[in-house]
């Protein structure tokens, strides 16, 4: 039995093309948010503190409880409710993450996902890998990239 790759369809990320493309023209990357300067000090050391008080385990898989609570504390008073609570709330290592497991948590075989374009490249992948069948919007810029209702 062989391996094989299960989104052959997905073109290089924007992110590669531009890191690529950048160390070729000896140029800075401004497409990542990628530094080339060291880590501050101060945080260096607090880093430093919270190995040592043990705090180098992965987080409970929603996020750590602390975080979750402050998060659904600060959208109830920022949007003036009290439906958010650290139970609605996942903490996710990125956007890109965040954005799969939330189209995989929804998306069932066969489902058309309408999506509007210009979009984040990882949109499309994750919805073909789900399963579904993307259903693209273009949004024009003569436009102000509003959309049309009636497409």
């Amino acid at each position: 039995m062989s391996l094989r790759n299960k989104h052959t369809a997905s073109p290089v990320n924007i992110f590669t093309v531009m890191t690529n493309l950048a160390r070729q023209e000896n140029a800075y990357n401004l497409s990542q948010g990628l530094p080339d300067y060291p880590v501050a000090p101060e945080l260096n050391e607090l880093l430093r503190e919270a190995v040592t008080e043990g705090f180098n385990q992965y987080a409970p898989m929603p996020g750590l409880v602390q975080l979750r609570e402050h998060i659904s504390s600060n959208l109830n008073e920022r949007y003036k409710t009290s439906f958010c609570s650290p139970d609605t709330v996942t903490v996710t290592p990125g956007a890109t993450y965040g954005i799969y497991t939330a189209l995989a948590a929804i998306i069932e075989k066969g489902d058309e996902v309408i999506y509007l374009e210009p979009a984040f490249d990882c949109y499309l992948p994750a919805i073909e890998i789900n399963g579904g069948i993307p259903v693209s919007v273009t949004l024009e810029s003569h436009n102000n990239f509003a959309i049309d209702w009636e497409k």
